[in-house]
């Protein structure tokens, strides 16, 4: 995706009326910071405008980056190209930034019905499937309490990263070179000029919204089809687990310390708050204790909630408003965003850049309605 191919840019040097940035980003949750650190690593200009501290879908999220997902085992979109440029943007960001936020891990699969294993079957058939899906594990021998009656199998290519320390450090970094400002940007403070756009006293060549669900109500691009989903997860203390392998069986569990473990996730449509509700406790909860008996009565100690920014199609939205063409989105990455984001930043900065078209199956034209997309009027 992305090109080497030398391209005029579209960042020109204006008269300083204002401070000017080739690109302002609103919402600083994972795609604004990771379209923040690839425009930093091409040597753009930017801010980041989110009004920290928020709790967004990542500071929620399991981060993990599964190749194969589903009832029916079938690979993520796109995965062969997509995982190794995760693992090589988060790597970096390490070795940059100093901690460490990336770890290479497998998923633990226990098979839930005898489709379960006809699907695995017919996928371990396919070579293109081979270097992700381990062998059979026979009945019982998934260990530490695990219920697994009808046997388990290893996913392998599977990544997990730690979002919120990894945020925490890209929110300092830019918070102290004055790139992340923490403020709330109001829509209607926007003005869309002819050759730059301006929000208070910065300019910028463009404004990229990455507001995560809040998308459904930004006035240029909220009637795209957003179809956001609530997810809740706890933290269980009195397990301890290894922290490889991940373990999956309807809710996923992984390992957060010696004797604690994080589980979940449930998914709630059409959401109207991030609140935490006692039925999305119950249903996480009773599902740990389905997978593992023994964690009955432990104690819960933490439950957080968060909204997805899901798609009707499952698919993110990439682009520039058709009319506006100096107002951008990059939003809609589910709960696949730790997987998918990394190589479409990149992807999405070729567009910006040099004009390279999008993926179609990521181009927000695949779902573009003009009526109503207009927005708010341009002010002067």
């Amino acid at each position: 995706m992305h090109s080497d191919q030398t391209q005029p840019s579209p960042f020109q040097n204006r008269p300083e009326k204002t401070e000017h940035v080739n690109l302002l980003i609103v919402g600083g949750g994972l795609a604004g910071s990771l379209l923040a650190w690839n425009a930093e690593m091409r040597g753009l200009s930017f801010r980041i405008v989110d009004p920290v501290p928020s709790m967004n879908a990542s500071l929620a999220a399991a981060g993990v980056l599964n190749p194969v997902t589903g009832k029916r085992l079938v690979k993520s979109w796109n995965v062969d190209a997509l995982l190794p440029a995760a693992r090589a943007t988060y790597r970096r960001i390490e070795q940059i930034c100093g901690g460490k936020y990336y770890f290479d891990r497998e998923i633990l699969r226990i098979i839930q019905t005898s489709e379960e294993r006809r699907q695995w079957e017919k996928r371990m058939s396919q070579p293109d499937y081979a270097s992700f899906l381990g062998e059979l594990l026979p009945p019982g021998s998934a260990g530490y309490g695990w219920v697994d009656p009808l046997g388990s199998f290893r996913i392998k290519g599977v990544g997990n990263l730690l979002i919120p320390p990894m945020l925490e450090t890209l929110r300092v970094r830019y918070k102290s070179n004055g790139s992340w400002i923490v403020d709330l940007v109001r829509h209607e403070e926007i003005r869309i000029l002819p050759d730059t756009i301006q929000w208070r006293n910065l300019a910028a060549d463009y404004l990229i919204f990455c507001e995560g669900h809040a998308g459904k109500q930004n006035p240029w691009f909220g009637h795209l089809p957003f179809n956001p989903a609530k997810g809740e997860v706890i933290e269980v203390e009195g397990i301890s687990i290894p922290a490889n392998p991940i373990v999956h069986k309807q809710k996923w569990v992984l390992s957060l310390a010696e004797n604690r473990v994080i589980t979940g996730s449930t998914w709630g449509w059409n959401p109207d708050n991030e609140e935490t509700t006692s039925q999305g406790r119950t249903a996480v909860y009773r599902g740990l204790c389905e997978m593992m008996p023994k964690a009955e009565g432990l104690p819960i100690v933490a439950h957080r909630a968060a909204i997805r920014p899901c798609t009707k199609d499952r698919q993110p939205f990439l682009g520039l408003h058709p009319k506006h063409r100096r107002l951008g989105l990059f939003n809609g990455f589910g709960s696949k965003g730790v997987l998918l984001i990394p190589l479409l930043t990149n992807h999405f900065l070729d567009h910006l850049l040099g004009g390279i078209p999008l993926i179609p199956e990521v181009d927000i034209n695949r779902a573009w309605v003009p009526e109503n997309s207009d927005g708010l009027p341009i002010l002067p």
